[in-house]
């Protein structure tokens, strides 16, 4: 599919697969492309960054640097209820010492 950093925005990576199932008529018997959501904090909005590895000969080549997100069900005791957050493993922490709200206050984040 190529290099999504360089693909356009407008176009879906996809294009010349559904462009080529709708000329031969067959487009309806394939279901629809699903975007993938990207791994990201839902308050802090931390994301995957892109890296260099570093060989013995200095040869340097990218990769990603993912970010360890995990899905948590957080008790916010303003709303008396459960709020699902996608958050990285430092946002757990810290809403273990400050509490959801406060955390999310300081990123302007409302939940």
């Amino acid at each position: 599919m190529g290099d999504p950093r360089f693909r356009s925005k407008s176009v879906p990576a996809d294009y010349g697969l559904m462009r080529a199932l709708d000329i031969w008529g067959v487009a309806e018997h394939f279901p629809a492309p699903r975007e993938e959501a990207m791994a990201r904090s839902d308050i802090t909005g931390k994301r995957k960054l892109l890296a260099q590895n570093v060989s013995h000969s200095n040869i340097k080549t990218k990769r990603w640097q993912n970010v360890n997100i995990q899905t948590r069900r957080v008790w916010v005791p303003e709303f008396n209820r459960f709020v699902s957050l996608k958050l990285t493993t430092r946002d757990i922490r810290t809403i273990d010492k400050l509490g959801v709200v406060e955390y999310a206050k300081r990123y302007g984040v409302s939940l």
